[in-house]
């Protein structure tokens, strides 16, 4: 495990991307996940020309984010589907599944089932089935141009199929309908392996640190504190060109030396 140790005041209010939680910020008692320490830790505040530490929360949470090219576009899709009995309503859900993993079948694209509800009746006349599947593009190692080749031949078939799907008049016994799921944009981008980019994000964070620990100390007015590398990696947003990748880091604050020097 890396350990960061920096001033205190380089994550308080000098970095870019980097945040803070005070005693309104949730924190449970003794940090999450953090290590046990003393009680008198807590949030900051600038008196004059100095920083001062108040009474409350145990540690802080930093932030520092990168941005890295995706390899991944997906389209997340749900399929509902209907039968005159159990078998026939999964035979419609997997029939759409089918039609979709040829589509996924393309040379640089890919597909893949996601979830899978199966048939039940309340009537024992109609049956209901569902299923959740993923069409892809492999984006992996490449640049914006031929991303955007990628993702033109793994999605053009899809867009095509979908629109000639007939619509349901409720008049066939046996039906399936594919829609793109709400909550989700019509084709999302994301990174794999997100582990992969621990050690470029806590260079940045160490790197970040360090330069700010080297202005002038007078401002501050505290003891040392350990950012440890062992945060939680998440996609703070993603787009065609770019991935951003966040680190939060929780950190063990030490009391104030003292307000005066």
């Amino acid at each position: 495990m890396t350990n960061l140790k920096v001033k205190l005041v380089c994550a308080a209010m000098c970095l870019t991307g980097c945040g803070m939680m005070g005693g309104g910020g949730g924190f449970l008692p003794g940090g999450i996940g953090g290590p046990k320490v003393p009680p008198l830790y807590g949030p900051y505040e600038v008196q004059g020309d100095l920083i001062k530490i108040g009474l409350g929360a145990r540690e802080m949470k930093a932030q520092v984010s990168i941005e890295v090219p995706p390899d991944k576009a997906y389209a997340p899709m749900d399929i509902s589907a209907r039968g005159a009995n159990f078998d026939a309503a999964a035979a419609q859900v997997k029939k759409a599944m089918d039609e979709l993993k040829k589509i996924g079948s393309t040379a640089g694209c890919g597909f893949k089932i996601t979830g899978y509800v199966p048939p039940n009746s309340g009537d024992n006349k109609t049956w209901k089935a569902a299923g959740s599947v993923e069409v892809w593009a492999d984006l992996a190692n490449q640049d914006p141009e031929a991303r955007i080749t990628r993702a033109n031949t793994c999605f053009k078939a899809l867009h095509e199929y979908l629109i000639a799907l007939p619509k349901d008049d409720g008049k066939v016994p046996e039906f399936f309908s594919i829609d793109r799921p709400s909550i989700y944009p019509a084709i999302a981008y994301t990174v794999e392996n997100l582990e992969k980019h621990r050690d470029a994000l806590i260079k940045q964070a160490d790197d970040r640190l360090n330069a700010v620990s080297k202005a002038n100390a007078k401002m501050w007015d505290h003891a040392d504190m350990q950012c440890t590398s062992a945060g939680v990696i998440t996609i703070a947003s993603a787009n065609s060109h770019a991935v951003t990748l966040q680190l939060e880091m929780y950190c063990p604050v030490s009391t104030a030396e003292s307000a005066t020097k």
